[in-house]
């Protein structure tokens, strides 16, 4: 084997892999091969030969999975201009890219016709039969393009939990159609394929959009039909749906009437023999799917009532899901060529600023609160020094309940300067979902960056959860938290470097643990543990054990702390669960 195709080979496992790895890709390749075989045997028309890949590169994503998906299929199915028509267009893709460095949807289309109109003198010129048969071809695949575009874009929203438009719902229908129209040529005992994903997309669209789903029922039929189903499925699929979509948020009743009008149909229609059996394979399909799936179902297909306001809130949640897509690929990028430590570094932190993004797309409103802290706070700076280097906040970061507790290197301005810098930037980060171990990283590199001599600082973090009670404990070089329930002391430790010694130190692991109401959890700072030693147990079950308020036992507990010691700085914060 020689060295180039060595590398071919090497390069073109790597591709797979990814690929592998990309639920996206694989949606596209499976799209490129399904949609290639629609149409007639061998030498007949195949309608959307390049289609798919164009409408997914119109979509955002890269043509190549669904290029290759649709030679395969033309291939194996023996049509061969369409193989080379999904050949010449990735070509014609590659050089437009080379030369321009990008394309836009226009462009996308022009090359798309560009590769039909190439190729028609070496398929389509025997006579002039042919030669209408051809254009027609490439008439169907650009019409077919911007359809597969909006279809993939609708299940893109619906993955994400959001609404479509009405143009997104007939995108989608479409899409469907010309799936359904597809599958028509997989059969097996009699059984189509195509007729199943028909009556499976005809029972979502009655179980999302009511009666309007309806028409995407009968268009889910006219596309079987083209692919070769009687009228009579079409039109019994069609009756079926709109017995069903009146019970739309009873699912086994609508499931009940979708599976009684595909029996009448089969006992009374004619050509409506396996009626039933569809009727049962398509609504059967949608009651075994997870029930969040459904869900985003029906939010997704519910009638979208827009006003000014409700279509820029549209946009702007168009634009976060267009930059959390650019983000998410640029971090994979990065992975794939880095060559350096910070080449991987900024990759992880654009992947998580790509997750925070869609964080804030998939929000379901806020959960409810059956829990709520009180909180104490109490600090003083170390004997003779101006102003502590501790720093404390408490703040709300997707619908969780956020305390931090920083210690700075030495005290004074400085250390207080490098301990509110931490909490800070650490706060907002979370604060707008950007995942814990990712923004910890970042904090410590930038203190890293901006090091003014020695410096470092601590950080104690809570992550409270109000609905269930849950905490999450993130330390970084801070000493031990507390939790005290019903005079009995639980330890949270971990042992970890602070923020701003080691680039590439690990991010702290998370601990968790489910609070009771009464418990109470107390943070506090080296100084404080270290003035009361091998008191500090005791002294939290009597201070804060027997203290009115979550404030009074903090006070307390720090005028325990400056009676045995001066020496650094002090700061606690006890939170009391209720």
């Amino acid at each position: 084997m020689g060295l180039g195709e060595k590398v071919i080979r090497r390069g073109l496992k790597a591709r797979l892999e990814a690929w592998r790895q990309d639920p996206a890709a694989l949606l596209c390749l499976g799209l490129g091969l399904l949609l290639s075989l629609a149409g007639e045997r061998e030498w007949g028309l195949a309608p959307f030969c390049g289609a798919g890949a164009a409408g997914s590169w119109m979509a955002g994503y890269a043509p190549w999975p669904a290029l290759l998906g649709g030679m395969l299929g033309s291939l194996f199915t023996r049509r061969y201009a369409a193989a080379a028509i999904c050949l010449v267009y990735g070509l014609l893709s590659l050089l437009w890219l080379i030369w321009r460095g990008s394309a836009q949807r226009p462009d996308k289309l022009l090359l798309l016709g560009a590769a039909h109109l190439i190729l028609l003198p070496f398929f389509y010129f025997r006579s002039v039969d042919d030669c209408m048969l051809g254009l027609a071809q490439a008439s169907l695949s650009l019409f077919s393009a911007p359809l597969i575009q909006k279809g993939i874009g609708a299940l893109y929203a619906i993955y994400h939990k959001q609404t479509l438009t009405e143009e997104s719902q007939w995108g989608l229908w479409a899409l469907w159609a010309m799936v359904s129209m597809a599958a028509m040529s997989l059969r097996w005992q009699g059984v189509y394929l195509g007729c199943c994903l028909a009556a499976f997309g005809a029972f979502c669209a009655a179980a999302g959009a009511g009666i309007v789903g309806v028409a995407g029922a009968a268009l889910l039929g006219a596309g079987t039909m083209l692919g070769g189903a009687s009228l009579a499925f079409g039109g019994s699929l069609t009756l079926c749906a709109l017995c069903a979509a009146p019970f739309r948020r009873r699912p086994w009743i609508m499931a009940a009437m979708f599976l009684s009008a595909g029996a009448l149909c089969a006992l009374f229609v004619p050509d409506g023999g396996n009626m039933i059996l569809y009727a049962a394979l398509g609504s059967g399909a949608y009651l075994l799917l997870p029930g969040a799936f459904t869900r985003s179902l029906r939010r997704g297909l519910q009638p979208a009532r827009q006003g000014a306001a409700g279509r820029q809130l549209a946009r702007c949640r168009a634009r976060l899901r267009d930059m959390s897509r650019v983000f998410s690929r640029l971090a994979a990028y990065l992975e794939q060529q880095a060559q350096s430590p910070a080449d991987r570094f900024l990759s992880r932190q654009l992947g998580a600023l790509s997750q925070a993004l869609s964080g804030l797309l998939e929000g379901e409103g806020p959960a409810p609160r059956n829990f709520s802290l009180s909180l104490g706070t109490a600090a003083c700076p170390k004997a003779g020094s101006p102003q502590s280097g501790d720093s404390m906040a408490t703040l709300e970061a997707e619908g969780l309940s956020l305390l931090l507790l920083s210690d700075g290197m030495g005290s004074g301005a400085a250390a207080h300067r490098e301990s509110t810098d931490a909490i800070a930037l650490l706060g907002e980060l979370l604060r707008i979902g950007m995942e814990t171990g990712a923004a910890l990283e970042l904090v410590n590199r930038l203190l890293m960056a901006g090091k003014r001599g020695d410096m470092y600082a601590t950080l104690d973090i809570l992550l409270f959860d109000p609905a269930s009670g849950g905490a999450r404990f993130i330390k970084q070089g801070a000493p031990p938290s507390y939790i005290l329930r019903r005079g009995r002391i639980y330890t949270i430790h971990a042992e970890t470097l602070p923020l701003g010694i080691l680039s590439e130190a690990a991010p702290a692991p998370v601990q968790e643990a489910a609070l009771h109401k009464g418990d109470a959890v107390v943070l506090m700072t080296d100084g404080l543990f270290d003035a009361l030693g091998q008191e500090l147990l005791a002294a939290i079950i009597e201070e804060i054990g027997a203290a009115n308020t979550a404030q009074d036992g903090a006070e307390a507990l720090l005028r325990r702390g400056r009676e045995k010691s001066g020496q650094d700085d002090m700061t606690v914060l006890v939170a009391r669960v209720g």
